[in-house]
């Protein structure tokens, strides 16, 4: 089975809720027909009956580093490989009626910098090539626990509400994909006066360039109406690409720069 995108396996729906807690593991058989090397990407997903899909865990593995030594393992064409994926511990309750999916893929952009080159794998199953997962299970306990009873926190209604910006696009001249993503808030401080973060990330990558992905970053920060702080602004910038980065840091007190520094790697 060839994929381009991703690869899904889902369960039946559940006859009775499953606590699942522990390090889930997937055992992906797969040969790489394109590319000198591949991302393995695993996700753990708990699919509700409406279809709406909620991550638990997901883990990833360099095709390359698959043995876990230091030096790079060969990949030749047309050959399958045993790849162990390790997920990130997790504890999460799946209710009752809803199901388990797998997610195969080779990317998962700007958590995993995409390969140089668009790899198209084939992923096998059956007696010979055993793909499969493992998921750590909770035996369902007979009584339930009772903890101390939690008194709930007063709750302080911020200045105003919590902007979230999210907003995917898509250039048909040079075919790149964005994905923008961040959130302002105000909130008071317990000494008096307010807090505010303003942040965005924004993450580029087209298909018939890969290695040009990049994101970029911009975070401001301002500290206003403390006796003590006076007005404090913080500002950074960042761009991240294949072959290097650079961050951008200025800080303001009172409308004045006290701080600007630029690194580069």
């Amino acid at each position: 089975m060839t994929i381009r995108v991703s690869l899904t396996f889902t369960s039946d729906a559940l006859s009775e809720e499953a606590e699942i807690s522990g390090i889930p593991r997937a055992t992906i058989f797969a040969q790489i027909d394109r590319g000198d090397d591949a991302n393995m990407v695993a996700k753990l997903c708990d699919v509700a009956p409406g279809g709406a899909s909620s991550l638990i865990s997901t883990g990833w593995l360099r095709a390359s580093r698959r043995s876990g030594s230091s030096g790079k393992d060969p990949i030749r064409a047309g050959e399958t490989y045993k790849f162990d994926v390790t997920l990130f511990a997790t504890s999460y309750l799946v209710p009752k009626g809803h199901c388990l999916r797998l997610s195969i893929s080779c990317s998962d952009f700007p958590r995993i910098w995409p390969t140089r080159v668009n790899p198209v794998l084939k992923v096998k199953s059956g007696m010979r090539n055993p793909s499969s997962i493992s998921i750590p299970v909770v035996a369902p306990e007979n009584q339930k626990l009772r903890g101390m009873p939690l008194e709930r926190p007063p709750y302080v209604i911020p200045p105003a509400p919590r902007q979230v910006r999210y907003r995917t696009g898509f250039d048909h001249i040079t075919g790149t994909a964005s994905v923008e993503s961040g959130q302002r808030s105000i909130v008071p401080l317990p000494q008096g006066g307010t807090f505010e973060m303003d942040t965005t990330a924004i993450a580029r990558v087209s298909a018939a360039r890969p290695e040009g992905a990049t994101v970029e970053g911009d975070t401001t920060i301002r500290i206003a109406g403390v006796p003590v702080l006076g007005e404090m602004e913080f500002h950074t910038t960042s761009y991240v690409g294949q072959t290097g980065m650079s961050l951008r840091g200025t800080i303001k007190a009172n409308g004045k720069v006290v701080f600007e520094k630029q690194w580069t790697k």
